[in-house]
């Protein structure tokens, strides 16, 4: 918990900043260097977004300001706003941060999600959508969460996407890289997929309460293998960030050779996607 208590920040910083790292091995994932390609390159982001903000907006109030943790380009944020909610979004990338706050009249902050720079039990909700599997320690994250929300506020938790709700050739080739990268044991340098009973139990050693778990949701989007191939290449992954040398070669580069000598490979294919489940967490 911060020694002290701050006020809301609505203007990105100037200069980059320095954040404290979980430990001296394992640090949260900044996007940084994938900011100005992520949202052409990540393939049709924003109607995955319209549909992740539909999932949440049964969770949410109008009637209260909502920080989005991990906001990243703000495309959830900007669909949750067009939705009619008041959103702060908060990333700790400074490029993300930047073109979030073009799409959020700047009402976003630069900070780690470790270390948030609101005042103690000033929220009444927050959200993160895809953010527990790249950060360091989500205790901290759970933890810092739970300081700044007041009690009975609300932490709405979208966990990273199903393994293998795909079914498509797309799916099966990515799903089979992971799954090889994971085996490395170099990749993720401590960084991990977790369940939602994983999350959950990391919630509660945080001295949250859950109020409501959803069953997983599914959308389905568009991409064609040549975007997917890019989209790896450009490492628009979390898993991807840290990964280098023999698994790169290895493991990444073959991948996107197969994805590239798909039949077809500039054919949009129709893919589904999702979230484990919707965490409902009362402070």
């Amino acid at each position: 918990m911060p020694a002290a208590a701050r006020d809301p920040v609505e203007t990105i910083a100037p200069s980059p900043v320095t954040f404290p790292a979980a430990s001296p091995t394992v640090r949260s994932l900044s996007f940084e260097d994938l900011a100005v390609d992520y949202d052409a390159r990540f393939g049709r982001a924003s109607a995955r977004e319209q549909l992740l903000a539909d999932i949440l907006k049964p969770y949410l109030h109008r009637e209260h300001p909502v920080i989005d943790i991990g906001t990243g380009t703000g495309n959830l944020a900007y669909q949750l706003q067009a939705k009619g909610f008041v959103v702060t979004g908060v990333d700790l990338s400074p490029r993300m941060a930047r073109i979030a706050a073009r799409r959020l009249c700047s009402r976003v902050v630069l900070a780690d999600a470790f270390d948030l720079p609101f005042r103690n039990a000033s929220a009444a909700q927050l959200c993160s959508i895809w953010l527990t599997h790249v950060v360091g320690n989500p205790v901290r994250v759970f933890l810092e969460a739970k300081r700044v929300l007041r009690p009975g506020g609300r932490y709405v938790v979208l966990p990273v996407g199903v393994p293998e709700a795909g079914g498509d050739e797309i799916s099966d080739i990515i799903e089979s890289m992971n799954d090889q990268l994971s085996r490395s044991g170099e990749a993720r340098l401590g960084l991990a997929w977790r369940t939602t009973g994983e999350n959950l139990l990391l919630a509660e050693a945080a001295g949250f309460h859950a109020a409501h778990v959803g069953p997983p949701a599914y959308f389905s989007y568009y991409q064609s293998p040549m975007e997917a191939a890019a989209a790896v290449e450009a490492r628009l992954f979390g898993s991807l960030l840290r990964v280098c040398g023999r698994e790169w070669h290895s493991i990444v580069e073959p991948t996107i050779a197969r994805l590239r000598n798909l039949p077809s490979p500039y054919a949009p294919r129709r893919r589904r996607s999702g979230v484990q489940a919707v965490i409902e967490l009362e402070a």
